[in-house]
């Protein structure tokens, strides 16, 4: 049987009686069918999966105990930060999903010059909530027991100016003097990735960006899309770098 995995944003401890409602509770009882006696797991971004035995079912909730904890083993070595400048909405989508199940530690969205459209105030918290929706169902999904930082839109500016001066920053952006992914030292344990929109980012921008130090790199002859160019360019360096063999 398939490992169920839940994500729960509440602190768990071993002996905790836990009452599961809501869409978790459909999730186990109306779709899985789970019975009393019955295991499933829990996570929190803690770290852990925690071990749960279905004690008692009741129509709109039921009640588990946590059994036990175990360490997440599905973590990178390699912290990569994400500075994803916003795509279409569904790129964005498929970019966040499959970028937590690569194994970034942190994403950063942004407007950039290429960027279509911007949020209205009153859609940021709502655009926020679904792409932490999305995050989270990925980590149920790969295993992952620590849930990727997601921070706020941010303008590009903003974003450059926050940056270390001793950041090691790759720029995927096409560029006579752009370098293969073999050019980058074998030393490194943090990574800051920008990835521009739909377009790429504009040679002011890559250019502001190679004023803090970045390195332009080169995922080969053929244009990727946007999502494409990411998850690649994440693959590689986890393969380089982190956990993927």
């Amino acid at each position: 049987m398939r490992l169920i995995r839940i994500y729960h944003d509440r602190p768990l401890s071993i002996g905790q009686i836990l009452v599961i409602e809501q869409q978790a509770f459909v999730h186990l009882i109306k779709v899985l069918r789970l019975k009393i006696g019955q295991t499933f797991s829990l996570f929190n971004g803690d770290g852990y999966d925690y071990q749960l035995s279905i004690t008692e079912i009741n129509k709109k909730n039921l009640s588990a105990n946590i059994l036990s904890s175990t360490p997440s083993l599905a973590e990178s070595p390699l912290k990569i930060t994400l500075y994803q400048a916003l795509s279409k909405s569904d790129h964005m989508d498929w970019t966040l999903q499959k970028a937590t199940e690569l194994g970034v530690s942190s994403i950063i969205p942004f407007y950039s010059e290429r960027s279509q459209g911007r949020f209205k105030e009153k859609q940021l918290d709502k655009k926020q909530q679904h792409w932490k929706n999305i995050i989270q169902s990925a980590c149920e999904q790969c295993g992952r027991g620590t849930l990727p930082k997601l921070n706020s839109i941010s303008n590009f500016q903003d974003v450059i100016q926050q940056l270390s001066p001793s950041a090691n920053i790759l720029l995927l952006h096409f560029d006579k003097n752009t370098l293969s992914f073999n050019h980058i030292k074998n030393d490194i344990k943090e990574i800051h990735l920008f990835c521009g929109a739909e377009g790429g980012f504009t040679d002011e921008e890559a250019s502001q960006l190679k004023q803090k130090g970045a390195t332009v790199l080169s995922l080969g002859s053929r244009v990727l899309r946007t999502e494409t160019a990411a998850l690649t360019a994440i693959a590689i360096l986890q393969n380089k770098y982190g956990d993927i063999l």
